[in-house]
């Protein structure tokens, strides 16, 4: 992991305790991209109004006949 980004890593604990990851965590590689991979394969069917960017999902629609996309489906 690069010193920079340590920071972004940043988890607190019920207890007030600030945790920082110096390696990605319990060893894992391609985390990042693997969970990507997992949101998107999970929202597939939804993906005409749903789609998602890493942890990020964005719901779009437009109403037609008084309902949107996401009331219909």
């Amino acid at each position: 992991m690069r010193e920079r980004d340590i920071p972004y890593t940043a988890v607190s604990t019920p207890s007030g305790i600030l945790w920082e990851w110096l390696v990605m965590p319990q060893g894992l590689s391609n985390a990042p991209a693997t969970f990507n991979r997992c949101v998107t394969n999970l929202l597939r069917p939804v993906r005409n109004f749903e789609p998602s960017y890493f942890d990020d999902i964005f719901v779009h629609s437009r109403a037609m006949d008084g309902k949107t996309d996401v009331e219909v489906h």
